[in-house]
């Protein structure tokens, strides 16, 4: 059996919006929320912050609306596989949180506050970052952490640090075709490896061997510009686990069954990023109806899933009487009715060249 006939769609639909007047860039589909806080949270409500999120179309300057009080604001200018910066910077005293060391009656009041004795700041802030219904991470590597409370400091210690978040993107992909949409496409075609194509008198599926022309690859990729993702949870999963089975080209002794998951902390989920990591996929037995079948690849962390990336199989038992195919020809070919209804429909699509039903 050949795996020739293939065709992929990838599924993700959200809406976005447009804040405060600037225009997003990216597509739309790949447009993530995120919300932001910054400002004084302590009894003395004497400081002022601003948080500058940089890597989008514009910096963000996100303020704390006055002296004592945090702010918090969501915004849209951030994309799925893309990666930002945040520092946080001090932005004033108040001026009579300052002149109450000259008020030895303290009679300066301030949001209930009593301001006396006081002649410089105390840099007390808050900090956070929050992307809304989506896989994100977060990297602060900073001691103590930029990100989170910061409270009763003769110092600054937002100075000098940064922050990185971003949006991994699950990418999966079948590496030799691209996405095409056709009426009437079944989905990702998968024959059922029930041929015997190391000619050793045994059926494939029975005894499986390493790269099995009947075998589909299929490539899994995290995106994430300009950060390594090192948290949270990769996973490979289908709406049903019968009749398929996976193999990992860098152990072929053993197939393996969905769900997949790979920890991000660990060596093993290295290959996600970057080039990707390839899988075969495997049919044992045809679908029981029609694109019945969806894998579904999707990273998770910090109590957050990402937006997945689904792909739809239609596993195909294909019965032929001559398994010649001179010229891409199948002459004698006796099909089962989706697989005649894609190729048909597929027509010039197919590759590498147009076959003929007869």
């Amino acid at each position: 059996m050949m795996n020739t006939f293939k065709a992929f769609s990838i599924l993700i639909s959200v809406s976005a919006v447009v804040h405060l007047g600037y225009t997003n860039t990216f597509d739309p589909d790949d447009v993530v929320n995120a919300t932001f806080t910054v400002g004084d949270q302590s009894g003395s409500h004497s400081e002022r912050w601003t948080m500058i999120i940089s890597g989008g179309p514009t910096d963000i300057r996100h303020q704390s609306e006055d002296y004592g009080v945090p702010g918090t604001d969501s915004y849209n200018f951030f994309r799925l596989g893309k990666s930002y910066s945040v520092t946080v910077d001090h932005a004033g005293t108040h001026s009579q949180y300052k002149a109450s060391a000259n008020d030895p009656d303290c009679e300066i009041e301030y949001r209930g506050s009593t301001w006396c004795n006081s002649p410089s700041p105390d840099y007390d802030y808050v900090a956070r970052v929050q992307p809304q219904s989506v896989g994100f991470i977060i990297q602060d590597e900073n001691t103590p952490a930029l990100l989170g409370t910061s409270s009763g400091n003769e110092t600054n210690e937002a100075a000098g640090k940064t922050a990185r978040f971003g949006f991994p993107k699950p990418v999966v992909s079948f590496p030799d075709y691209t996405e095409e949409e056709v009426e009437g496409d079944p989905g990702v075609l998968v024959l059922v490896n029930d041929n015997d194509s190391n000619e050793d008198d045994e059926i494939d599926k029975d005894e499986p061997f390493a790269n099995d022309p009947d075998y589909v690859e299929i490539s899994l990729k995290l995106e994430l510009e300009g950060m390594t993702v090192d948290k949270g949870t990769a996973r490979l999963s289908a709406n049903r686990n019968a009749d398929l089975r996976v193999w990992d080209p860098a152990d072929w002794s053993t197939p393996h069954n969905l769900p997949l998951e790979w920890d991000m902390a660990t060596p093993e989920a290295t290959s996600l990023q970057g080039s990707g990591k390839t899988l075969f996929i495997e049919a044992l037995a045809p679908s029981d109806s029609h694109k019945d079948f969806t894998l579904t690849f999707e990273y998770t962390n910090d109590g957050t899933t990402s937006r997945d990336t689904e792909l739809t199989l239609l596993k195909v038992d294909l019965e032929i009487e001559d398994e010649h195919f001179a010229d891409n020809i199948m002459d004698t070919a006796e099909t089962d009715e989706d697989l005649e209804q894609f190729i048909m429909a597929r027509g010039s699509t197919l590759n590498p060249d147009p076959f003929e039903i007869t």
